[in-house]
């Protein structure tokens, strides 16, 4: 989703399921399919630009790519600042 003022993007934030993770591929096709036409649908829209945003579908591998950068991303920032739990 994208959250926007007069026209100018002040965030970008994806949204996804991991639980599909281990899913066969034909049931993620199938979710991501009806998805992304829920978030095309005219009211649903409506709902998110009422709300300053705008809902875009997009593949499982796009989500992927994005999971798997955002891993390489957070993790380099765990260990630059020593992060440990405990």
């Amino acid at each position: 989703m994208t959250a926007s003022r007069d026209g100018d993007t002040v965030a970008d934030r994806e949204k996804g399921s991991l639980k599909f993770l281990y899913a066969p591929t034909a049931i993620v096709k199938l979710l991501n399919e009806r998805i992304r036409n829920i978030l095309q649908a005219d009211d649903v829209k409506a709902k998110f630009r009422a709300q300053g945003l705008q809902a875009a579908g997009s593949t499982p591998a796009a989500f992927r790519s994005f999971v798997e950068a955002q891993v390489v991303q957070w993790g380099r920032v765990i260990k630059d600042v020593n992060i440990r739990i405990n």
